[in-house]
């Protein structure tokens, strides 16, 4: 074979690798180019899609074509040279057709890389939604909260709750009047819940509300209060290692800053009625 087609196959690998490498930085340019000093956020022209693209190819096809065209050329020289070390001029050559394809399967292992590392990524976040999707969609939910006071002033809370996780929970709950807002009363419980429906009980006294309510809200007696209250019930899973670990980065992240998306939520009020006397005593 002659020298002249030997350089021109070290020309066609150094095309193949400078020419889609042109190419790509060509139409990365002028779509950044465009964005930053043409159109913006603005709607672009219908016109870009062609052009922006034929940008990139144009430069692409004139590297290959150029990289082929000199080392044809240069070929054709060495050729014509009287004195010529055959041997020498092979491995030179052979090395200038081997350092593109070298480049070109260098580059083209970290692609795959990348590109299984990106699809391993995206099948374990994929994998973590999934889960946390059935964690939402298994855990218990409370459903309804009835609450009665009986002859001795005690009130008793009954919270039912439903769901299918198994473990443990923590149940808070507190009392706030409607108009002010204030907790009077505040209590939490560890649970161990099971399969299906269940209901726990929460007393407080009458006695007890009624001072957190003079103490928080009123500056003074003489005061009639007969409004509802609320009481307000949130129920979270305590989740083991495993079951943090498998949810996704960012639920972790609420968990961690007190805004689980687990946390399951509900209130209920009931009628309130009491005197507080000018020198702060509780009458009903």
């Amino acid at each position: 074979m002659k020298l002249r087609h030997r350089y021109l196959i070290a020309g066609i690998g150094w095309a193949m690798l400078l020419g889609p490498a042109i190419a790509l930085a060509l139409f990365s340019f002028a779509a950044g180019a465009s964005w930053l000093w043409l159109f913006g956020d603005a709607s672009w022209p219908e016109a870009t899609q062609w052009v922006l693209p034929l940008i990139g190819l144009a430069g692409g096809f004139c590297a290959a074509a150029l990289s082929i065209m000199i080392c044809h050329r240069y070929g054709q020289r060495r050729e014509r040279r009287a004195f010529v070390d055959l041997h020498r001029e092979q491995r030179r050559v052979l090395l200038l057709t081997l350092t593109p394809l070298v480049l070109v399967l260098f580059v083209g292992v970290i692609v795959w890389k990348q590109g299984s590392e990106y699809s391993d990524a995206m099948n374990s976040a994929s994998k973590r939604e999934a889960y946390f999707a059935e964690l939402v969609a298994t855990r218990h939910k409370i459903t309804s909260i009835f609450i009665e006071e009986d002859t001795g002033g005690t009130y008793h809370g009954t919270v039912q709750v439903v769901g299918h996780r198994k473990g443990r929970y923590q149940m808070r709950w507190w009392v706030t009047d409607t108009n002010f807002g204030k907790v009077l009363m505040s209590g939490n419980r560890s649970l161990t819940l099971q399969e299906g429906q269940q209901q726990f009980d929460l007393v407080f006294e009458f006695e007890k509300l009624a001072h957190a309510y003079r103490d928080e809200v009123l500056s003074g007696g003489g005061v009639l209060v007969e409004e509802p209250f609320e009481l307000t019930v949130t129920l979270d899973p305590a989740l083991d290692p495993a079951e943090y670990e498998a949810m996704p980065p960012g639920e972790r992240n609420r968990v961690e800053l007190g805004r689980p998306a687990l946390r399951v939520r509900r209130a209920a009020r009931f009628p309130v009625r009491f005197i507080v006397q000018r020198d702060g005593e509780i009458q009903r």
